[in-house]
């Protein structure tokens, strides 16, 4: 079963399975909004459950602009983002596996 919040900024998903209580969301939204987002970076959601293996898991997944040219600085740009914001989340020993990507926006 998954349930959605959505606010203005952020949208979540929550597998029931692997929920996350409303202070660990609340913290791993505070870890990840630390970091300033690159340019064309437009929302990210994250999404709470367990992964392949049966463990806690978060997924975060970054919003961005498609109609802008990426070329190889840009690449090497938004790769530094991810794996910074990832790293914050491992340091924080957050008892779930962070995985972090980019996406389109959603379709509203």
């Amino acid at each position: 079963m998954t349930r959605e919040r959505t606010d203005t900024r952020v949208r979540e998903k929550v597998d029931l399975a692997g929920a996350a209580s409303l202070a660990e969301a609340r913290r791993i939204r505070s870890l990840v909004n630390r970091h300033k987002r690159p340019r064309g970076i437009l929302t990210w959601e994250a999404k709470y459950g367990e992964d392949s293996t049966g463990e806690p898991a978060v997924w975060i997944w970054f919003h961005v602009n498609d109609e802008e040219k990426i070329s190889q600085p840009r690449i090497g740009e938004l790769t530094d983002f991810v794996e910074n914001v990832r790293s914050s989340l491992l340091e924080a020993k957050l008892g779930r596996w962070p995985y972090v990507g980019f996406r389109n926006p959603p379709l509203h």
